[in-house]
C-alpha cells in the first residue's frame, strides 16, 4: 500500500491547541479533537460539516489568537481537513488500494512536458496506478472549502495541462460553498468532468459512484 500523506494535517493544529497551555486553546482543541474522532469514525457529511464550521466561527479568533496565524491559516486548516475527508471516504467506501491503485494525497505530478522539460503541480487527491516507475494518473480530485474565480482557473488549468500529459484521466472538484459567478459552473464543465457540492448528501454517493466507475474500467 503506498498512501502519501500531507506534512501538515488537521491534527497537527488540533494537537498545538490542545498543548498551547491557554485555557481557551486547549478547550477548542478539545472540542475539535472530539470532532475529529466523529468523523473519522463516522464519515458522515454532517459530523465533517460540524467540525469545520467549529473551525470557521465559534473557535475562529481562539484558533488565530493561540497559534498566532494568519488569516489564511484558518483556511489551510479547513481545506487539510476536507481533502483528509475524502480521502478517508473513499478509502473506506471503495477500497482502492486492494484494487490495486495508489492514493497520492497532495503530490507532484508530471502535468506539462515539452522541449525537453517537465513542469510538475500537486494535486490535492490522485488515484493513480503504477506504470514502470512512475504513476499514472486515473482520477485527480481537488477539494475546495470556498470556490473563488482565482481558485476555480487554477483549477482548470492544471486539470487541462493534466490532461494533455494523461489524456484518460478524470478529473472532479469537490467543493463546499460556490462563492464565483454562477456562469463559471458551465465554463468549468468544460475543463473539469464532475463538480460535486458536499453541501447536500445526495452528492456524496454521486461522487463516489464517479471515481468508482473510472477505476472499475482501468481493472
Amino acid at each position: 500500500m503506498v498512501f502519501t500523506l500531507r506534512r501538515t494535517r488537521a491534527i497537527d493544529y488540533i494537537k498545538k491547541l490542545m498543548s498551547s497551555g491557554d485555557e481557551d486553546g486547549a478547550k477548542a482543541g478539545e472540542d475539535l479533537f472530539e470532532l475529529y474522532l466523529k468523523w473519522k469514525e463516522t464519515l458522515e457529511l454532517n459530523d465533517f460539516l460540524t467540525f469545520v464550521d467549529l473551525i470557521q466561527n465559534r473557535w475562529k479568533d481562539t484558533i488565530m489568537r493561540v497559534l498566532k496565524g494568519m488569516p489564511q491559516m484558518i483556511g489551510q486548516f479547513r481545506a487539510f481537513s476536507f481533502e483528509e475527508y475524502l480521502v478517508d471516504v473513499i478509502r473506506s467506501k471503495l477500497k482502492p488500494e486492494r484494487r490495486g491503485f495508489r492514493i497520492l494525497w497532495n503530490e507532484k505530478l508530471l502535468i506539462w512536458r515539452g522541449g525537453g522539460r517537465e513542469y510538475r503541480a500537486a494535486l490535492d487527491i490522485v488515484l493513480s496506478r503504477a506504470e514502470g516507475y512512475g504513476e499514472v494518473p486515473v482520477v485527480a480530485i481537488e477539494a475546495k472549502i470556498d470556490v473563488d474565480a482565482p481558485r476555480l482557473r487554477a483549477v482548470m488549468l492544471n486539470f487541462e495541462m493534466l490532461r494533455k500529459v494523461y489524456p484518460e484521466v478524470k478529473t472532479a472538484l469537490v467543493y463546499l460553498y460556490w462563492n464565483a459567478d454562477e456562469i463559471l459552473k458551465d465554463i468549468a464543465r468544460m475543463f473539469i468532468d464532475e463538480l460535486f457540492n458536499f453541501t447536500s448528501k445526495r452528492h456524496v454517493p454521486a461522487f463516489l459512484e464517479f471515481v468508482n466507475s473510472a477505476l472499475s474500467k482501468e481493472i
